[in-house]
């Protein structure tokens, strides 16, 4: 696939993030307002690629120190699961988290 240049677009891996399907499509709505099935998820998406501008409500703020607090307030809260020494992970490294801790 090429971008409207002709450079070469690479879409990074989904290998990892389909063994976590089932977490992802009750956490990508609850948590980051975007239905799972209308989102391309990859190994290497992170919560900042997904964030929209009133992600904290009242503010017109789509990334930075105060949404990511706000990201893992919404999964303690949740899911029972504190992510709060992962700083912008990979979305599959929460969802992994939540597996082992959830069970």
């Amino acid at each position: 696939m090429t971008d409207p240049l002709g450079r070469k677009i690479e879409f990074a891996p989904q290998i990892d993030i389909t063994q976590y399907e089932d977490i992802a499509e009750d956490f990508m709505p609850a948590i980051l307002g975007h239905e799972y099935h209308d989102c391309w998820i990859s190994d290497e998406s992170t919560p900042s690629n997904f964030f929209p501008k009133n992600f904290i409500e009242g503010k017109d703020t789509s990334w930075g120190p105060e949404a990511m607090q706000e990201f893992a307030r919404r999964i303690q809260e949740r899911y029972g699961v504190d992510i709060s020494d992962m700083d912008n992970p990979y979305l599959v490294e929460v969802f992994q988290r939540i597996r082992i801790l959830k069970g």
